[in-house]
């Protein structure tokens, strides 16, 4: 057991020094491995997925339902994204973002960000994933197809995630009391 708590701490600590910026402040905001593991929409996901495994109908092929429905869901994903960040005025932005201190980490602002990004980027990685794999001839192999089936429930359940992100950021703002 201490040998595997050696070795994760070393990829920690390689992946931190390594990953480009953008990625750890996404990440961090999101909440990281534990937000990830705790989030009821990858484990709707993976219940998802399970059940369609074992009542798999043999005409559903994962790749060209993620390239029929993602690309469409991704441009809506982005300019929902834009018209979020652009809402609200310049006073209750300011009372949402920044950290209290850098032990309390990312802010509400930022955190409402990372859902949105979250969101956006399991569509692109699942969308990427389609594609190549759709290329190389591998999307009905076993462990790809469910990787991309998990993955492509995953995107679509994060727009619920993602919906609430919103609707909680204009409750914020609805709150706000009229000047």
């Amino acid at each position: 057991m201490k040998h595997n708590q050696c070795k994760l701490n070393f990829l920690l600590r390689h992946w931190r020094r390594h990953c480009p910026k953008v990625l750890r402040i996404y990440w961090e905001a999101y909440g990281g491995w534990a937000a990830l593991w705790k989030s009821a929409y990858l484990w709707c996901a993976a219940g998802t997925t399970v059940l369609c495994l074992c009542f798999r109908v043999e005409s559903f092929l994962w790749d060209e339902a993620a390239v029929s429905i993602l690309p469409d869901i991704l441009g809506f994903s982005l300019g929902g994204y834009v018209i979020m960040v652009g809402f609200g005025d310049t006073e209750f932005i300011e009372a949402l973002r920044g950290r209290e201190s850098k032990e309390s980490g990312p802010s509400i602002y930022m955190k409402i960000n990372a859902t949105f990004v979250h969101f956006i980027v399991v569509q692109a990685i699942t969308l990427f994933m389609a594609l190549a794999s759709s290329a190389m001839g591998i999307s009905a192999h076993p462990l790809v197809s469910l990787v991309g089936t998990f993955f492509l429930f995953y995107a679509i359940v994060t727009i619920l995630a993602a919906t609430f992100g919103v609707l909680t950021f204009a409750n914020w703002y609805d709150q706000k009391p009229k000047d």
